[in-house]
C-alpha cells in the first residue's frame, strides 16, 4: 500500500539540525538506553580493574595470582557500587543542593536557579494562534505547580503541626504569595518565571535533566582514561605535564559537548 511517506516530498533539513539529531540518536543507542548503559558500566567496570590491577599482575608471573587479584577486586567493585547506590541521594543533595523550598519540596536548589536565569536570557517566540495555546499553557503550569506544592505542603508539614492548627487556606496563601514566589537570584523571581518568561521556565528544567542523562555516561568513559594515563604515570611511562594535558583536554571536551547538546535541545518544544 502506497503512504503518503513514500512520495519522497521533505524540506530540507540543516546539517547541524541533523548533525544534532544524528549525535542524540548514538548518544542513546550508545550509553543512554538501559540495555547499552548497563554494558557500558560492565565494560567501564572490568577495564577499570585491569588498569588497576595490572602492576600486581605484572609483579607477579602466576596466573592463579592474577585471577586472583582480579575477582578480589570484582567483588570489592560490587561492594563499591552498592554502597554508591545506597547513597545516591546524599551524593545527588551534595551536587545539585536540596530542595529549593526545603520540606515544602521543589526542584533541587541549583537546576531552580540555573532555570531561573537561563529563561530570562531564552526567548521564544510564536505565531498568534500558537501564543494563545501558549498563554493557556501557562496558566495551566502556574496552576499545577502551586496545587503540586499546596499538596506538599499539607502533606509533609501542615498536617504534623500540633493542634490547634491554623486555617490551611489563609496558612498556604501567605507561604505561597510572600515567600515561594519571591524565590529568586540575580532580582529574577519564581513570580516573574512564572507570568513573564511564559514557557522557557517550564522548559528548560527538563531539558537540563535530559541533556545531563545524555553526556553523563561520558564521565565514566574519561574517568577510566584519566586512571589509565595517571597509572602509567606512576609507572614511570608517562610524564606529569600528560596526565595534565588529559585533564584539560577532556574537560574542554565534555564541556563542548554538554554546551552543543544542551544548547541545541532548548530550541525544541
Amino acid at each position: 500500500m502506497l503512504r503518503e511517506s513514500d512520495l519522497g516530498i521533505y524540506s530540507d533539513v540543516p546539517f547541524l539540525d541533523r548533525l544534532m539529531r544524528l549525535l542524540s540518536a548514538a548518544l542513546y543507542l550508545l550509553v543512554v538506553n538501559p540495555i547499552s548503559a548497563g554494558i557500558l558500566d560492565i565494560i567501564v567496570s572490568l577495564m577499570f580493574i585491569l588498569v588497576i590491577s595490572s602492576w600486581l599482575r605484572a609483579v607477579s608471573h602466576s596466573t592463579l595470582f592474577g585471577i586472583l587479584v582480579f575477582v578480589v577486586l570484582v567483588i570489592v567493585g560490587v561492594i563499591y557500587g552498592t554502597v554508591l547506590v545506597r547513597l545516591f541521594p546524599a551524593l545527588e543533595r551534595l551536587v545539585l543542593g536540596d530542595t529549593v523550598f526545603g520540606r515544602v519540596g521543589g526542584m533541587r536548589r541549583k537546576i531552580f536557579f540555573t532555570s531561573l536565569k537561563l529563561a530570562h536570557a531564552i526567548k521564544y517566540e510564536f505565531n498568534e494562534h500558537d501564543s494563545q495555546r501558549l498563554q493557556e499553557h501557562g496558566a495551566l503550569d502556574r496552576d499545577l505547580t502551586e496545587a503540586w506544592l499546596k499538596w506538599s505542603y499539607r502533606t509533609n508539614i501542615y498536617e504534623k503541626l500540633t493542634p490547634p492548627r491554623p486555617d490551611f487556606e489563609l496558612s498556604w496563601n501567605k507561604l505561597w504569595n510572600e515567600t515561594i514566589l519571591n524565590v529568586g537570584t540575580e532580582g529574577r523571581t519564581l513570580r516573574d518565571a512564572l507570568t513573564s518568561d511564559e514557557v522557557a521556565f517550564s522548559v528548560i528544567p527538563l531539558q537540563l535533566i535530559k541533556s545531563t542523562a545524555f553526556v553523563s555516561p561520558f564521565i565514566k568513559i574519561f574517568q577510566l582514561i584519566l586512571i589509565f594515563v595517571l597509572a602509567r604515570y606512576l609507572d614511570g611511562a608517562s610524564q606529569l605535564v600528560t596526565v595534565i594535558q588529559t585533564c584539560v583536554a577532556l574537560s574542554f571536551i565534555f564541556s563542548i559537548l554538554w554546551f552543543i547538546h544542551h544548547a541545541y535541545k532548548l530550541s525544541e518544544i
